[in-house]
Formats: structure tokens, C-alpha cells, sequence
């Protein structure tokens, strides 16, 4: 892919979506979706995870928090925490057509916490008063 491996996709995703890099240029959300799709292509956990994000908020395409919730398991299986506390947000809401499951987003923002993730850690601790 041009010499360029998949997480430097995905970091290029992220600076599409932030706005970020060289002369302050504005966020693109369609060329942030583009990075992160091809970095997810090559299971790259970030990539998938950015892709998920993008999916969560409609950021760059149309929202669909199904489709949401698979990126961020497949990130989760890579081992990414911000895919599992994300995966566990869509859970805990019961967003989008994903079904409300609070168990399952506790042991998601658990899985999460253990990464070191520390709004899972908070958020997990807040489920537990």
C-alpha cells in the first residue's frame, strides 16, 4: 500500500478526522473514513477501532452501531482497550439496534480496565456502587 504499513494508515485517519497536521488543515471525515478502512482491511486494531468510532457517531458515513459493535470486537480481539470500553458504551446504551446488555459492558469496560484504560476503569467502578 504505497510503502505504508497499516497503523500509519490509521494514524492518518486520525489526522483527517482531527484536523491535524501540516498548516492547521480542517478535519475530513470521507478521507478519515478512507484511511481507517484501509488499515482496517489489514486488521490493524487501531484502524478497526477508528472505524468503529467513525461508525458509532456517523462520522463520515452513515451511522450504524451494529456495524460499530463488530469493528470494535474485532479490534477487542487484537487486543485494543479503546475498542473494549467503546464496545462497552454501545452496550451499556443499547445504541443503534445493539441490544442493552450491562453485564456485557461491565465485563467489556473490565477487560478494558486491566489494559490500563482509565475511563473504563472509572466507568466500571461507577457500575459497581
Amino acid at each position: 500500500e504505497n510503502g505504508l504499513d497499516a497503523r500509519a494508515m490509521a494514524h492518518l485517519g486520525f489526522m483527517h478526522a482531527h484536523g491535524v497536521g501540516g498548516g492547521g488543515a480542517p478535519a475530513n471525515n470521507e478521507t478519515a473514513v478512507e484511511w481507517f478502512t484501509r488499515s482496517a482491511e489489514q486488521n490493524d486494531p487501531v484502524g478497526l477501532n477508528g472505524l468503529g468510532w467513525c461508525l458509532m457517531h456517523g462520522i463520515g458515513v452513515e451511522r450504524d452501531a451494529n456495524a460499530a459493535a463488530r469493528k470494535f470486537k474485532e479490534a477487542a480481539a487484537l487486543g485494543s482497550a479503546e475498542a473494549m470500553y467503546n464496545l462497552g458504551v454501545l452496550q451499556l446504551r443499547g445504541d443503534g439496534g445493539v441490544d442493552q446488555s450491562p453485564p456485557q459492558a461491565f465485563a467489556s469496560f473490565v477487560a478494558a480496565a486491566r489494559r490500563g484504560h482509565q475511563l473504563a476503569q472509572y466507568q466500571a467502578g461507577v457500575m459497581l456502587r
